[in-house]
């Protein structure tokens, strides 16, 4: 069951339609998240949902399923008792882990359960302070659950190191705990965090097939081509990639930005080197020298 999640993997997102479950195969995945709710939302049907979970099952994908609550930005407005039988339904028709929001109704309906659980936690306005994120993290763990998934909104560079360095304390000698960790930020200032995650100790970091479905969510084939994110591990060295120009320049300088990262990161890959080169340009180069060290950084391009 949850052995097919391993640490430093790629999950891809089906959210769009059940017919995205085709490209897990075309990228080679070991493991799918459903959601449920926004499958739901596009027209698909419960028992087509169901086939879906039991077809990945069959292909021996890990299965982590979704029936995301509007208040964590998702689709599923019915009952916490519905959402709870629509979960037991799909853990029988195969799937390995089911994600519920942490403060819900269904979490604590779901403690049966509760080692196949990621219990999740998302802020869409910002970054909770240390004391809260400390606190949020024990409240979460004595729950034994699979995982913990912390994901709030990055309004600066800092933010993502915050949530780096949180998942970093899961390889700590001296931690107790066996429950896994996985966390990124939202938004475009923490987009290099879900590039990161899963070297710094993250279990897991997930890629839309299609349209995004959160905010700075990366698409699975730059996280598995261009920045190679199963091949990074807790050796990486990043280079930043800066440059920063006029409004009426943005867009050509953005240009400028993805060419050079591709073209560091495809040379990285043709040499073999443990490297991944990442676009920092929106924060200041004096952001990017005082968190370089946090963030692995001992080489800036600056444009």
């Amino acid at each position: 069951m949850s052995n097919r999640f391993k640490n430093n993997q790629v999950i891809g997102v089906v959210a769009e339609s059940t017919n995205e479950l085709t490209y897990a195969e075309k990228y080679g995945l070991t493991a799918v998240e459903i959601r449920v709710d926004l499958l739901l939302a596009a027209g698909e049907s419960v028992e087509s949902i169901l086939r879906l979970v039991s077809d990945a099952s069959n292909l021996k994908l890990g299965v982590l399923a979704t029936v995301r609550h509007p208040s964590h930005g998702g689709k599923y407005a019915e009952s916490e008792t519905k959402r709870v039988a629509l979960y037991h339904t799909i853990l029988e028709a195969g799937a390995d882990l089911i994600d519920v929001e942490w403060d819900s109704e269904a979490a604590t309906l779901l403690q049966d359960v509760h080692h196949r659980l990621v219990l999740s936690y998302h802020n869409f306005d910002g970054m909770p302070a240390a004391s809260e994120l400390a606190k949020l993290t024990t409240s979460l763990e004595a729950k034994k659950p699979f995982a913990i998934k912390i994901v709030p909104t990055a309004t600066q560079l800092a933010d993502a190191v915050c949530l780096l360095d949180w998942v970093s304390q899961s390889l700590s000698t001296t931690k107790q705990s066996p429950v896994r960790r996985i966390g990124f930020v939202m938004g475009e200032q923490g987009a290099c965090s879900r590039v990161l995650s899963t070297c710094f100790g993250g279990a897991l970091t997930y890629a839309s097939f299609g349209e995004a479905v959160a905010p700075g969510q990366i698409s699975l084939d730059e996280l598995l081509n261009l920045y190679r994110v199963p091949e990074l591990n807790e050796t990486t060295r990043v280079t930043a990639v800066f440059g920063k120009t006029s409004s009426a320049q943005q867009t050509a300088a953005a240009d400028t930005a993805s060419a050079t990262v591709t073209n560091l990161n495809q040379n990285y890959k043709r040499d073999n080197i443990n490297r991944v080169a990442i676009d920092l340009s929106l924060s200041t180069l004096t952001e990017i020298r005082a968190l370089a060290k946090a963030l692995r950084i001992d080489d800036v391009v600056e444009l």
